[in-house]
């Protein structure tokens, strides 16, 4: 059980540097974008979530090949994964649940 919530922890976290680097990639700030793709890979690694850390292997890659966004689609994501931030509702309701689930454990251990 501790080991999902960690992995969900660190996929969250993935989340948001994801986030922050589509933003920086469509603003034109590639080398910011590069660096919150990499951080992001490193949290998806850690997560087990293979697919999200090949993503933002491949954009870290074009970037350093210093590809940019299309013209026809400037500040719109090709694929906006994330969460929305660390008090978004999704994030809120999960720790809600993380905290009710440690106290159900530290009854439990009286």
């Amino acid at each position: 059980m501790a080991l999902k919530i960690e992995r969900k922890i660190f996929e969250i976290q993935g989340n948001e540097n994801f986030e922050l680097a589509q933003h920086y990639y469509f603003a034109g700030d590639g080398t910011k974008a590069r660096e919150y793709y990499l951080k992001a890979k490193e949290y998806y690694d850690k997560a087990n979530y293979c697919l999200m850390a090949d993503i933002c292997e491949e954009a870290a890659k074009s970037i350093q090949e210093g590809k940019t966004p299309p013209p026809e689609s400037p500040e719109k994501p090709i694929f906006s994964g994330g969460t929305g931030g660390v008090f978004s509702k999704t994030n809120i309701i999960f720790y809600i649940v993380i905290t009710f689930l440690v106290l159900i454990v530290i009854y439990q251990r009286r």
